[in-house]
This record gives C-alpha cells, structure tokens and sequence, in this order.
C-alpha cells in the first residue's frame, strides 16, 4: 500500500492504514485548513466529526494532503503558504496526549498564536 511505503514501523504502518479510512471527514479537514476562511469554533465542529480516530492519524492525513497541494501549486505565494501549514503539522503527535497536539496544529494553522 502507497500510504504506507514511507512508515518506519509497523504502528506507523496502522495508522497510515487507519488514516486512510478517514477519507471524507480528514479531506473536509484538510480543506478547512489549507482555504484557512473559517475560525476556532468551525474547526472543532470539523475535529468532532473524526472525533475517535487518534490524532496521529489526522495529521498523517494532513501532511499528505498538504504535500499533494504543494506539488500542484503554481505560484511562489501559495507555496510558501502551504509550506507554513506543512510546518504546523510535521511533528509527529505522542499518542498519550490525546487531541491536544491536533488542536494546537490547528492553532497555529490559524494564525491564533499571534
């Protein structure tokens, strides 16, 4: 499997593959962020709706997501934009902390720590 090809280990593995099952729901999300038109409480109605699924997972999505719209832009600006994303959300998240890596990518995302 495609998603899986860059995985280091076997649970990166699962959750690459469990990532995948997240498709409508995790592409919404990635839209929401990447069209950055929307505030705090839009983007937890969006992380509520993938509610249960670890937050690893999500940002494995976004990542993705983020590279496929990086290699079919076409203009220095929106580049570097969705560079700036792709730096909120490269760090991979602890299991153990729950949402709170997820929310503070999305933080970030939005611009809300300025």
């Amino acid at each position: 499997m495609e998603a899986c090809s860059s995985c280091r280990s076997d649970d990166e593995a699962r959750i690459a593959i469990r990532a995948g099952a997240l498709s409508k729901e995790a592409i919404d999300f990635c839209r929401f962020v990447i069209k950055g038109q929307g505030g705090w409480i839009d983007a937890i109605r969006l992380i509520k709706a993938i509610e249960g699924i670890e937050a690893e997972s999500v940002r494995i999505v976004m990542v993705n997501y983020l590279a496929s719209a990086l290699i079919g832009t076409k203009s220095n600006e929106q580049a570097a934009r969705l560079l700036g994303l792709l730096e909120c959300f490269s760090t991979a998240y602890n299991q153990s902390d729950k949402l709170a890596p997820l929310l503070r990518s999305v933080g970030l995302a939005l611009g809300l720590d300025r």
